[in-house]
């Protein structure tokens, strides 16, 4: 009986050796990963100061698009907010799943 004790207390030993050993890193760290934020607006179009329009007071949003990426020629397969979005997620036309 001590000696099964014995053999299950070299067993545990080894695990956790092992699993220490492969959970030390072997290359360096790779390079940092930049942070995205993709804002959407609900129901907006190009009425901002961002993309010429004088009307448009949105200081915030402006600043946004001159420190970030402002696109210009965006397009969308859906004429309608709901499924443009859930094709934009999903990466998939809207009729693909029933939108």
């Amino acid at each position: 009986m001590i000696r099964c004790r014995h053999v299950h207390l070299l067993i545990i030993a080894l695990v956790l050796a092992a699993t220490a050993l492969s959970a030390t890193p072997t290359q360096a760290d790779p390079a940092p990963r930049p942070n995205i934020v993709l804002v959407v607006g609900e129901d907006m179009g190009p009425d901002l100061g961002a993309y010429g329009c004088q009307d448009a007071i949105t200081p915030n949003i402006d600043r946004l698009a001159r420190e970030g990426a402002l696109f210009t020629r965006a397009f969308t397969h859906c004429g309608v907010c709901a499924p443009s979005r859930s094709g934009m997620i999903t990466g998939r036309y809207p009729l693909c799943y029933g939108g």
